[in-house]
């Protein structure tokens, strides 16, 4: 596909969404987050074989509902960043299914709505594009769910060690530097 690179920039600490399965040398300690049912490659690969995995069977068409996987994934990934292990999640591509819920979980972390967390996982993952079925359940996520979901993650884990957004916050000023604006804090609106 034009446009996809195979990243290894995390969107924030801890969090990968790369186009392949195999991490670098760099990244052994890395959870799988979201494990194609049609990459054709029912096995793990060699590489991640002592790796703890969640699997997702999810297709990437708009009639899927992927709300149905936010909570576990919410989970997984948080739970990975917390003991400081890399979580990698992906799909077929990294553009839709995964992205989609990295975008799910930085919502929950930080408050933001869908389009400034979606337009922050795009500087580091500039293919980044959920199609439109998921764009729709991000924004149905974000008006009926997501301050249920951040109360129940502040619940169960606690106050996070991270500087979420913070993070997203240092993503979104290189978004502006890179259009040419000269604008010191970016105004995010959460939830």
């Amino acid at each position: 596909m034009p446009g996809i690179r195979n990243s290894w920039q995390s969107t924030i600490s801890h969090i990968f969404c790369p186009s392949t399965t195999a991490p670098p040398r760099c990244c052994r300690s890395v959870k799988t987050g979201v494990e194609d049912p049609n990459a054709g490659d029912a096995s793990p690969r060699q590489s991640l074989l002592e790796m703890t995995y969640l699997c997702i069977p999810a297709s990437d068409l708009p009639s899927q509902d992927l709300t149905q996987h936010f909570k576990d994934s919410i989970a997984f990934i948080h739970e990975s960043r917390l003991k400081r292990e890399g979580c990698l999640v992906h799909c077929l591509a990294g553009v839709s299914r995964s992205v989609t819920l990295v975008v799910a979980y930085i919502m929950t972390v930080t408050g933001l709505g869908w389009q400034d967390t979606l337009s922050a996982v795009r500087v580091a993952r500039p293919c980044a594009g959920p199609n439109a079925g998921f764009l729709r359940q991000l924004e149905d996520f974000e008006s009926s769910q997501l301050a249920d979901y951040r109360a129940w993650l502040k619940g169960k884990y606690k106050e996070s060690p991270f500087n979420d957004m913070e993070e997203v916050q240092i993503l979104l000023s290189e978004k502006l530097k890179a259009n040419g604006a000269d604008v010191a804090q970016p105004g995010l609106r959460t939830t």
